[in-house]
């Protein structure tokens, strides 16, 4: 979040005296400085609010979903076996110890 934050106020703050010039074609640069700053304000929430919003109703449903053959079966009869010694990620997690579960990969760094 920090950097998308760092570079959107950066890129605000640059083209900032465009929306205040005055003089010979002032109009025209006017125009394109509020264009640019508007622009970069709105997609800079659409980035931290809409974006985060969306992957996690779209990650939710996805995690919901079962895939056949991983539910613990017990009719196999096996010696010792039963469903509260299957651990509750069926094997299936590449996560290293320590990190949180449901974050993308390039955040965890």
């Amino acid at each position: 979040m920090r950097p998308v934050l760092m570079t959107s106020v950066a890129t605000v703050a640059g083209h900032f005296p465009l929306v205040l010039v005055t003089g010979a074609g002032a109009m025209a640069r006017n125009s394109i400085g509020i264009v640019l700053v508007t622009g970069m304000a709105i997609s800079t929430m659409f980035t931290l609010l809409f974006v985060p919003s969306i992957y996690m109703l779209i990650s939710g449903k996805h995690a919901r979903k079962t895939i056949p053959g991983d539910e613990p079966s017990t009719s196999h009869g096996s010696a010792g076996t039963d469903a509260s010694n299957i651990p509750a990620d069926n094997g299936h997690s590449r996560l290293p110890a320590g990190l949180p579960a449901g974050l993308p990969m390039a955040s965890r760094a």
